[in-house]
């Protein structure tokens, strides 16, 4: 058996070690492109859960702003407002929503400042509505003499 193996140039055992360690060399090579390409699509599925989650919050909280401006201002114009139609507090409810909203995406610390200020406007409007009573009165009194 050995003669055999003897009879074997040189030339050929020294390709079949330069054959197996080019296939060990290339197996590792691959075993870490694999590693180095998993490592980089987790960080790319991060890197995307991020941006989505930011442009979520973005989008969420620039209506909540819009919705703000307009609940502001509904209660600037609260004691002209016709408190006697059945949606007079329509103007706050898309408040509401967008701060339901905006609690649902953002941080716990910011849910509770949005929480808060749910509860100021609240407060407010009812306190708006109290102190444009008056008003109110005043306003239907003229109504009432100008349609007779």
């Amino acid at each position: 058996m050995f003669g055999i193996l003897r009879k074997v140039p040189d030339v050929f055992w020294a390709a079949l070690i330069a054959a197996a360690l080019a296939l060990w060399g290339v197996k590792v090579a691959n075993r870490d492109n694999a590693r180095h390409f998993m490592r980089q699509l987790r960080h790319d599925k991060d890197e995307k859960a991020a941006q989505r989650l930011a442009d979520l919050r973005r989008d969420v909280y620039l209506h909540a702003i819009d919705q703000f401006v307009h609940a502001s201002s509904y209660l600037s114009s609260l004691p002209i407002a016709d408190l006697n139609k059945a949606d007079a507090a329509q103007p706050l409810q898309g408040f509401f929503a967008a701060a339901a909203k905006l609690q649902m995406v953002s941080e716990a610390k910011t849910s509770a400042l949005v929480s808060d200020l749910i509860g100021t406007f609240s407060a407010l409007h009812f306190k708006l509505i109290g102190a444009a009573q008056p008003i109110q009165q005043v306003l239907s009194e003229i109504d009432f003499y100008t349609t007779l």
